[in-house]
């Protein structure tokens, strides 16, 4: 289409990563049982959109079994660049360790499209077309002609696409917070009514004859 300059597929899948330590690796012998789930963003590596946003450290995946961890994920695992670890029971060796992509409950993972679909056996399928316009184009002239051509696909820019992600991330969050804020103001709240009553039991006496001598009770 006019004003496209590049389109390139991600595959987006929730994957589990173990550890696998072996010999000269930097992985303790601790880390076999270590297993996290993890976001799994396969792109048109090594350059393709959709990639790491950030390098700590290594490379991007150049093809293959190769993945990009997420620098929390790798902390976790107990793994470092060189290592391999197991992607839904595949062997990956690790090439790169990301940053920016800590979702807080979940992280990030990055691999090579082609081989992520032969290991899901989802043939050409994708989760989201990445574009980048040309530099004069209009997007929304673009996101229009892109609709019109094929009616069944929904196109979003990037703050759209940003906000929805932001607000699905949210949800999962904001229920956790709200049931540890009101765990919190339980607590508190029992807390001060057994210092209320701690209090009123040193001064019961002291109570009773303030009361005798007709004080109010409250």
């Amino acid at each position: 289409l006019p004003g496209v300059a590049v389109a390139d597929p991600v595959l987006r899948s929730f994957v589990t990563v173990e550890a696998v330590p072996r010999p000269g690796a930097t992985v303790p012998s601790t880390a076999a049982s270590r297993r996290v789930t993890l976001l799994a963003l396969a792109y048109a590596a090594p350059d393709g959109l959709g990639g790491p946003p950030q390098l700590e450290g290594g490379r991007p995946p150049s093809g293959g079994d190769e993945i990009v961890l997420d620098r929390a994920a790798a902390h976790r695992l107990g793994a470092a660049i060189g290592d391999t670890v197991r992607v839904n029971g595949q062997p990956a060796p690790v090439v790169g360790l990301s940053r920016r992509t800590n979702l807080l409950a979940t992280q990030f993972m990055f691999a090579e499209v082609g081989r992520a679909r032969e290991v899901a056996v989802l043939g050409g399928r994708s989760s989201f077309l990445a574009v980048r316009l040309e530099p004069d184009a209009d997007r929304a002239r673009v996101a229009a002609a892109i609709s019109a051509r094929h009616p069944g696909v929904e196109v979003y820019d990037r703050e759209a696409f940003v906000t929805n992600n932001l607000r699905e991330v949210a949800s999962g969050v904001r229920p956790v917070l709200v049931l540890v804020a009101g765990l919190g103001v339980a607590v508190a709240t029992v807390l001060v009514v057994l210092l209320v009553q701690g209090v009123v039991e040193d001064r019961r006496e002291d109570i009773a004859v303030l009361l005798a001598l007709g004080a109010a009770a409250w």
